[in-house]
């Protein structure tokens, strides 16, 4: 039995068992409530022991246990109860505010994973590369290649970009069976190399450097390494930095000091996959802008709260959640990416739609004429 069915059949058991338990005490009332919070609990903590015993210490497989519990085992139980409740309608109000979790998991498993959007910004630069577009890819991390995946590389060939760039993490599978896939994302990128001017791509945490190597063979798609290319397109140049992960670091430091240098008429974009890389930058650096994904827009954002996990160490939890933000005088747009982690972790988006990025540059001077 895979991990995710597992998870499911666990929460409906402890939901099955929770609701049994409190319509064991007749006529149903409040101590059948909590005889059923207290049976689901136990229920609950037992599906926990044996996650552990089995996966070890992995926090996404915990994650992925409690929201399962919040969105089948509660409103399981609760129904379960509500159909034998009669007296008291405080109670009846509580279990039914206790089914809200099973509708909003289903649009938040099934629905807004898919719920792919295009999200525009302009940004201002005083350079010859004003009128620049660029396309944003970021964080496919997939399985494999279907409807959603095609249907992101559809709309960054629909917006007509000169240059798209891929901030990493193309897919999320085991080295044999990247293997066995690797056709299927070769001719993805295939069909966005036909379509773009330039494609540049760096590795995330993921995929690697080698892999997006061998699916771009045959193409001229350019996979950075920790280095700075120029580029030209409608006569605009642009030069980007392309950070790797697991690169050599002294490779690292001098694209970042490369990037930054030359030319001050050149438009200057720094690509990674981790936002974290804007604070090796110094203040007011003279790059135009930082392009990254990583964090999914924190996959669940909750209005007024934010982000509940950022993955990242330093970024803001208003710039981990996506778009167009500056740190220190730098700016800097992050993917909300298009899929969503795998494995043990909860299949979710909530309030952190998957997005494709375009970014239009301007001249300030020109558009307050």
């Amino acid at each position: 039995m895979s991990f995710n069915l597992f998870v499911v059949v666990a929460a409906v058991i402890v939901g099955i068992g929770a609701g049994l338990a409190g319509l064991s005490r007749k006529p149903v009332g409040w101590d059948s409530f909590f005889r059923t919070g207290t049976v689901g609990a136990i229920g609950a903590g037992l599906a926990l022991i044996v996650t552990v015993a089995g996966t070890g210490r992995d926090p996404l497989a915990y994650a992925h246990i409690l929201y399962t519990v919040l969105a089948i085992s509660v409103p399981l139980a609760a129904l379960i109860l509500l159909v034998s409740v009669r007296s008291s309608n405080l109670l009846r109000a509580v279990l039914v505010l206790m089914l809200l979790p099973a509708p909003m998991a289903a649009y938040a498993t099934y629905i807004e994973p898919f719920w792919l959007k295009t999200e525009i910004v302009t940004v201002p630069v005083e350079s010859e590369a004003a009128g620049l577009r660029i396309g944003v890819l970021a964080d496919l991390q997939t399985t494999e290649i279907g409807v959603h995946e095609n249907e992101a590389i559809d709309r960054l060939i629909e917006e007509q970009p000169d240059v798209v760039l891929i901030a990493g993490d193309l897919w999320e599978l085991e080295p044999e069976d990247f293997q066995a896939k690797k056709a299927e994302f070769a001719a993805l990128l295939a069909r966005l190399d036909t379509n773009v001017e330039h494609v540049v791509a760096v590795n995330g945490d993921h995929d690697n450097f080698l892999g997006i190597q061998s699916i771009t063979a045959g193409t001229d798609i350019i996979v950075l390494d920790n280095e700075v290319i120029e580029l030209e397109s409608r006569g605009l140049r642009l030069r980007v930095a392309g950070l790797s992960i697991g690169g050599n670091e002294e490779r690292r430091r001098g694209a970042l000091e490369q990037l930054p240098l030359g030319d001050a008429a050149i438009t200057r974009v720094l690509l990674a996959h981790n936002p974290d890389v804007v604070y090796d930058l110094p203040a007011n650096s003279g790059v135009d802008l930082v392009v990254a994904g990583h964090t999914h827009g924190g996959q669940i954002n909750i209005p007024l709260l934010g982000p509940l996990v950022t993955a990242t160490d330093q970024i803001p939890r208003s710039v981990a959640a996506g778009g167009l933000h500056e740190i220190n005088g730098n700016r800097i747009y992050v993917s909300s990416g298009v899929g969503r982690v795998r494995d043990r972790a909860p299949q979710v988006r909530f309030g952190a739609r998957p997005s494709i990025g375009i970014i239009d540059f301007f001249d300030p001077t020109i558009a307050d004429l």
